[in-house]
C-alpha cells in the first residue's frame, strides 16, 4: 500500500466510521476500508468491519460457538448494559471490543451481578468483552490453538477485571462445544465432563468469579485444626495447593479432581474454580469436603 492509498484509507476510515481507526490491524486491509467507505455511513458488511457502529446484523456472517448468527449489540444497547452494570455495583462498567450480541452481553452482565449479590466476597469491577482478532489474551509461548482455548480470564494481579474472549475461527463469544464431553485429563484420569456446568456463558462466568474470589483472598487465612484439635492459620493459596495435591494423590476415585471435571486436574486454581461453580449451581452435588473448601475460602480473613 503506497503513501497515497494509505492516506486515502485513513481519510475514508475517519470519515465513514471512526471506530475502525481504533485497531491498527484493520488499517492494513485497504480494500476492506475503501469498500466500506463506498457504502456510506451504513456500512453493514460483517467482513468489512465487525466493530463498526453501523454494523447491520442481518448481513453478518459471524457466528457463536453454537453456530447461531451473531446479532451485534448496538452502541445504545452496550451503553444500556454498561449503565445497568454500574448501577448494580460493577463500578467500571462494561466494554465491548468485537462481535457480541445483546443477549450474550446481558447474560455476561447478569451472571456477574447475580454472583456479586449472592457472594459479596466476589468483587468484579470491570467486564471487558474482547472478541476481536487482535484483542484476545496471549502469552509469549501460546500457539493459536492455546489462545483460542482461553474463553475468559481474570489475572492474579488484577482479579477484579473480568475478560471474556473470542474464538479465532468465529470472532464471537468463545465456542463452548465439547466442554461437557467426557474424556481423559492430562494426568490420565478419566472424567465425565471437561468443565462443571452446562457449557453456558453463565457457567463460564461463575467459573471465572471463582478465580476472582481465590485471587482476592489469596493473602488471607483460613482456620484449620490439627489432629490434636488445635487451631492454626494457613494462607488461602497454601490451603488450596495442599487440597489439590492431596486429592490428586488420593487412592479414592471420588476424591480425585477428575471426579468433578477434567479441568479440575490442571492445577489448584482450576480445581477451586470448578468447585465454586458447582457450589453456586447446586452445592448438594459437591462432597462435604469440597463444600467445606469453598466455604473456607469465602470466609477467609
Amino acid at each position: 500500500m503506497n503513501a497515497l492509498v494509505q492516506a486515502a484509507v485513513y481519510r475514508a476510515a475517519a470519515r465513514v466510521c471512526p471506530d475502525r481507526l481504533r485497531r491498527a490491524g484493520y488499517l492494513a486491509r485497504a480494500h476492506v476500508l475503501i469498500m466500506a467507505a463506498e457504502n456510506g455511513p451504513h456500512c453493514n458488511q460483517y467482513e468489512h468491519d465487525p466493530d463498526c457502529q453501523y454494523y447491520a446484523p442481518s448481513q453478518g456472517k459471524g457466528k457463536t460457538g453454537n453456530s447461531n448468527q451473531i446479532i451485534n449489540a448496538t452502541k445504545d444497547e452496550i451503553k444500556q448494559a454498561n449503565d445497568r452494570a454500574v448501577s448494580d455495583g460493577i463500578s467500571n462498567g462494561v466494554e465491548v471490543y468485537g462481535p457480541c450480541s445483546k443477549n450474550e452481553l446481558d447474560e455476561i452482565t447478569d451472571a456477574v451481578v447475580e454472583i456479586r449479590n449472592k457472594y459479596p466476597q466476589v468483587q468484579i469491577d470491570s467486564i471487558i468483552v474482547e472478541t476481536g482478532e487482535t484483542t484476545r489474551r496471549s502469552f509469549p509461548d501460546d500457539t493459536p490453538e492455546d489462545a483460542d482455548n482461553i474463553a475468559a480470564w481474570v489475572s492474579y494481579d488484577n482479579p477484579t477485571v473480568l475478560h471474556v474472549n473470542g474464538d479465532n475461527q468465529t470472532q464471537g463469544i468463545h465456542s463452548r462445544d465439547g466442554w461437557t464431553k467426557s474424556g481423559k485429563a492430562p494426568n490420565g484420569d478419566y472424567y465425565n465432563s471437561w468443565m462443571t456446568g452446562d457449557g453456558s456463558i453463565n457457567d463460564l462466568i461463575i467459573h471465572e468469579t471463582g478465580h476472582s474470589l481465590h485471587f482476592l483472598h489469596s493473602g488471607k487465612n483460613v482456620i484449620l485444626s490439627d489432629d490434636k484439635g488445635n487451631n492454626y492459620k494457613i494462607s488461602v493459596d497454601r490451603y488450596l495447593l495442599n487440597i489439590y495435591i492431596n486429592d490428586m494423590n488420593s487412592t479414592t476415585a471420588k476424591e480425585r479432581p477428575a471426579s468433578l471435571s477434567g479441568y479440575s486436574c490442571c492445577d489448584e486454581c482450576e480445581y477451586f474454580a470448578e468447585m465454586f461453580t458447582q457450589y453456586v449451581k447446586d452445592k448438594s452435588k459437591l462432597s462435604a469436603k469440597r463444600r467445606e473448601v469453598v466455604e473456607k475460602v469465602l470466609s477467609a480473613k
